[in-house]
């Protein structure tokens, strides 16, 4: 049986910075930027259970680590270019970064603790994975001490503006998503005695492989 006690915290710390220019002469751009860090005594979700608990002995000190959703790094540039004497041609484009998300290393084929939670986390050190899609991380020990799969996409738009009288226009416009075809993966499973042990092998949400759509919109 499991009892949920509001007995740890959290605390973030953000810094954010934007530099826009503001669209004249033809073009505009803007970046933004964040750096932080999330951290408590619970990976952020309702239902977390304590890994760490002994008997009656919470153990708050080993359950304190960086949140499942934490991002130290965010990153987002941004532009848009309208084509001189091209008539309506413009051209856009979005850069997006974000640094890798938390993964717990662990050992379950042991029980260190003895507490029937076989969840002990590894040693600090450098691990590499197992398997074809395998990775290396740097764990610093403790709850969440490594970092996964970086997040990478260049999306861009090009697009053409008719003008067919009044106020009604016809734009015609490519898009193509991720065009550098990076491949953005979900963290994998921290776990050593797993086959897939830092093995990547499914996309994050959003991460897809590079595409490309053409549309027409009427404007009336």
């Amino acid at each position: 049986m499991w009892i949920r006690e509001n007995i740890g915290k959290s605390a973030q710390d953000i810094l954010s910075l934007q530099l826009e220019k503001r669209f004249s002469n033809w073009w505009g751009a803007r970046a933004s930027y964040s750096i932080g860090s999330a951290r408590g005594h619970s990976d952020g979700s309702p239902d977390f259970v304590n890994n760490f608990q002994v008997l009656e002995q919470r153990n708050l000190d080993l359950t304190w680590g960086p949140l499942a959703v934490d991002r130290k790094h965010l990153l987002t540039l941004s532009s848009r270019l309208e084509v001189p004497r091209t008539g309506g041609v413009t051209v856009s484009a979005v850069h997006r970064f974000m640094s890798g998300r938390p993964i717990n290393m662990i050992n379950s084929a042991v029980d260190a603790d003895r507490n029937g939670r076989l969840f002990d986390p590894l040693p600090a050190g450098t691990y590499k994975g197992t398997g074809q899609n395998a990775i290396t991380v740097k764990n610093k020990g403790g709850r969440n001490g490594a970092r996964g799969p970086t997040y990478s996409e260049l999306d861009l738009r090009v697009g053409y503006r008719l003008q067919l009288g009044g106020v009604r226009t016809l734009d015609m416009f490519a898009e193509v998503f991720n065009v550098t075809n990076e491949p953005n993966f979900n963290n994998p499973t921290g776990d050593m005695p797993s086959a897939s042990f830092l093995s990547v092998g499914s996309l994050f949400g959003g991460g897809i492989p590079r595409q490309l759509q053409v549309g027409v919109r009427l404007g009336f």
